[in-house]
């Protein structure tokens, strides 16, 4: 896929390739100029199956509006062209790269907004299923998008226990991948000893003193072994996810 992203190719007969702007396991992203709209895109060779995609594209607009980031359109071919808006900035991945574990209130503040997309894909029936740090997007306008969702794994490291023994995902394993994702932007890292062998989930606060109780518990929660300790539906995440406002005795 490296030569088909090439500056200057035409791709499916009408988007010019400018330049290459991510690469993962099973596609290429290019900055791309829609020659029939007149509009630049973020444009994502795609080797992987498209069937669970299709809904998504009808319902990109209304994905879009809970910072859900979405194919509005796919033009099938090997590989597919999966035309999405572009959306200048950086990702959670490339921000834990560059600085290694993120302020506590940092984590936190992508957590919550990050939680309050899932909601919005949860109660439209749509699981996430390959949620990483690369796939938080951190656009320069402000915010916090979700991409990739409802395709292919591109990490094992993600993914929950029970699916990585073949069950069947549930909202809870997009809860379990996005707390683990917290608490490798906490520690920039993923954890020394593999979570599925942590019963009661994983405590960022062994790595860093500074975490605080609410955060850690948050993380440790959404990261339990068992699905049925972890946070049943993605607004209890977000709202453990808050930090407590103080009392009015200490507020005094």
């Amino acid at each position: 896929m490296r030569q088909l992203a090439a500056p200057g190719t035409i791709l499916g007969g009408r988007f010019a390739v400018t330049r290459e702007i991510g690469r993962g396991p099973r596609s290429v992203v290019c900055l791309a100029m829609d020659q029939r709209h007149g509009r630049e895109v973020a444009l994502k060779l795609y080797d992987g199956p498209t069937g669970r995609l299709q809904r998504l594209v009808v319902e990109a607009a209304d994905l879009a509006r809970h910072r859900l980031l979405v194919p509005r359109e796919i033009v099938e071919g090997s590989p597919a062209l999966l035309v999405l808006d572009h959306l200048p900035g950086t990702d959670l991945g490339h921000e834990i790269a560059a600085q290694g574990g993120l302020a506590p209130a940092a984590v936190a503040e992508h957590g919550r907004q990050a939680a309050r997309a899932l909601v919005a894909a949860h109660r439209r029936g749509l699981l996430h299923g390959n949620l990483t740090p690369r796939n938080i997007l951190l656009p320069l306008a402000g915010g916090v998008w979700l991409t990739d969702l409802a395709m292919e794994p591109t990490s094992q490291a993600f993914l929950a226990p029970e699916v990585r023994r073949g069950a069947a995902a549930d909202p809870r394993a997009d809860l379990y991948a996005l707390g683990l994702v917290l608490y490798v932007g906490l520690t920039g890292r993923l954890p020394a000893v593999p979570a599925p062998t942590l019963p009661d989930g994983l405590r960022a606060s062994e790595r860093r003193e500074d975490v605080p109780a609410w955060l850690d518990d948050a993380i440790a929660r959404a990261t339990a072994l068992l699905p049925a300790d972890r946070f049943s539906r993605a607004s209890q995440l977000a709202e453990a996810l808050e930090p407590p406002r103080p009392s009015r005795a200490m507020a005094g």
